[in-house]
């Protein structure tokens, strides 16, 4: 029998369901239908040897079960399992991450404003008497034709005002006017001096708003060398701007009469004027405000506009006649002037001139300058205008017979303040002051002939 059994050609048995003998004879090779490969070969055999096949592989079959499946080399299962747990320790860490995040958000202010507070990092305290950053400038050209003395205004830390003499050194030796003169931060300025008709010193005068609101001003006595308060006392809308000048028509040899004028923004951004007029015995009374018709609005100002006046006079035969000029940014940023010819406060509404543009477009501006520059015998030679704009001050120049033209090279500092203030010294040379917007000092520069020297106080 040992000559008849089975070969296999693979160590696993593969079970073939019985059949009569008679199917056997012949048979060379059966796969069975549950197999995973093929090879398992029979002879001839007779009925006995198949018996005795069948009872070896009932006793002997290894009992098979199907491969599983795999997912990337790990059962299905297993494979599941390490996703679940890999998504779970990710959601955890997201959420601890942003618990996180919100922790250190919360703490860092915190930290932060502590370490402002520290004795390491201290804040410096300003000085009180100082310049408040973004003061107001002005400045009180004084003296007329034998005097070239004069006031520089600013508004202090403590709120106080300070002038300081305007000095041939260029040094500031500021002092307050006392603390009965104190006004709103950031209020405007605006400064002038009175003289006799002979150009004997009178009185300085600075126009302010005070705390409570109102347009008041302040006058130097040159005799008692003390500030006292004035009698302007106007309640003024926000944004508040205004200007001044002084205007004395002089008749030689005859009593000198003396105005001041003060124009301001109504609530709609109008221009409104008082004036202030009496004679050499200081009988000074303001007249009622009123609202200048005519050219004057036409067009009007932007609201919160600059304004600026000037002086304009000529001399004919025995008289010197003063006229004024008034300048206001108009609605498109153009610089607009208006020119009043002589009279007394009583006609100060009939004689404007016709508008002229001195400039197209500027920006809205917090400041001008407005300077004019008399010959000897009166005559105003030339008329300059200052503005601050974008950090650079721009000067534009008047003259009789060339008009209005901007002086390109002057004065350009790139880190000029909004305000700036100026006026002519009897030699006709020129002084500009203003803030340097980084360190808060004020800034001097000075013209004689056509150059400008720029000295830091």
């Amino acid at each position: 029998m040992a000559q008849n059994a089975p070969k296999f050609s693979s160590p696993t048995v593969e079970y073939s369901p019985k059949y009569p003998a008679e199917d056997f004879s012949g048979l060379e090779h059966i796969s069975h239908p549950s197999a995973d490969h093929e090879g398992l070969q029979y002879s001839a055999a007779s009925p006995s040897d198949q018996e005795g096949l069948e009872a070896q592989y009932m006793t002997d079959e290894p009992k098979l079960q199907p491969s599983p499946r795999r997912i990337l080399g790990l059962r299905r299962k297993a494979f599941w399992s390490i996703v679940i747990v890999m998504f779970c320790v990710v959601a955890l860490g997201g959420g601890i991450g942003g618990y996180l995040s919100r922790r250190r958000a919360d703490i860092t202010p915190k930290l932060q404003s502590n370490a402002s507070k520290s004795p390491s990092n201290p804040e410096l305290p300003l000085d009180p008497d100082s310049p408040l950053a973004n003061t107001s400038l002005a400045v009180s050209t004084r003296g007329g034709f034998n005097s070239t003395e004069s006031y520089l205004f600013y508004q202090s830390n403590s709120g106080e005002l300070f002038f300081s003499p305007l000095e041939s050194d260029s040094r500031l030796r500021p002092k307050s006017l006392g603390p009965s003169f104190r006004a709103r931060k950031h209020t405007p300025l605006s400064a002038l001096g009175t003289t006799s008709q002979y150009g004997i010193q009178r009185d300085a005068k600075l126009y302010y708003v005070d705390v409570k609101g109102y347009l008041v001003d302040a006058i130097y006595s040159s005799a008692t060398k003390t500030w006292i308060p004035g009698r302007l006392n106007i309640e003024l809308p926000e944004p508040m701007k205004f200007a001044s000048c002084d205007w004395v028509p002089r008749r030689w040899g005859g009593e000198t009469m003396l105005y001041h004028h003060v124009f301001y923004q109504g609530k709609d951004g109008s221009i409104w004027q008082t004036s202030l007029y009496g004679n050499n015995t200081y009988t000074y009374t303001w007249d009622t405000p009123q609202n200048p018709p005519g050219a004057v609005l036409l067009p009007g100002p932007a609201k919160g506009s600059a304004l600026a006046i000037g002086n304009d006079q000529f001399k004919s035969r025995d008289f010197v006649t003063q006229g004024l000029r008034l300048y206001w940014q108009g609605f498109e940023g153009d610089i607009i002037s208006a020119r009043w010819n002589g009279g007394g406060p009583s006609n100060l509404d009939e004689r404007w001139s016709a508008t002229e543009r001195v400039f197209k477009g500027a920006k809205t501006l917090e400041n001008m300058a407005a300077v004019p520059k008399l010959m000897a015998n009166g005559t105003m030679e030339e008329e300059s205008l200052f503005f601050s704009e974008d950090g650079s001050i721009n000067h534009f120049l008047w003259k009789r017979k060339d008009g209005w033209t901007r002086q390109e090279g002057y004065v350009m500092k790139k880190d000029a303040g909004a305000h700036v203030a100026a006026g002519y010294t009897i030699q006709g040379d020129m002084r500009l002051f203003w803030q340097n917007k980084t360190t808060g000092a004020i800034v001097e520069a000075s013209r004689s002939g056509m150059s400008w020297e720029i000295v830091y106080n």
